[in-house]
């Protein structure tokens, strides 16, 4: 992957597709962290790649984001045990990408374990 971003920092456009890639690569990185047991580093990723894609402007012939970095993060401290966390997290994904189900399950769930009874309900109303 950062062969394929080196490649595309040097095509001209009207669209930066390095850095999509670049934010595919820092979760992924992230993921990879997590599995050797380095929480924190898995975290920074993570959270890195979400804030790039929430600065990337969406191209206008894209569906956008398969899998979005925020929702990745909500899954990351879901897994992580951190679900007071995570909801904050599926809460800003579902801002830029409403109705999505893995959003909307992770805020219930989280919301559910984190001891919110009222978000869960309230998540899963909206």
């Amino acid at each position: 992957m950062a062969a394929l971003r080196q490649g595309l920092t040097e095509v001209r456009g009207d669209y930066d597709w390095a850095k999509q890639v670049d934010i595919q690569r820092q979760a992924a990185s992230a993921w990879l962290a997590q599995a050797e047991g380095k929480n924190d580093e898995a975290l920074q990723l993570m959270r890195a790649a979400a804030d790039l894609e929430d600065a990337t402007e969406k191209h206008p012939v894209t569906p956008g984001a398969i899998l979005p970095a925020r929702e990745m993060l909500g899954d990351l401290l879901s897994e992580l045990k951190q679900p007071a966390q995570a909801l904050k997290e599926y809460e800003t994904a579902l801002e830029s990408s409403p109705n999505r189900f893995n959003s909307v399950f992770g805020a219930a769930r989280s919301a559910e374990l984190s001891g919110d009874k009222r978000k869960r309900v309230s998540t899963l109303r909206n």
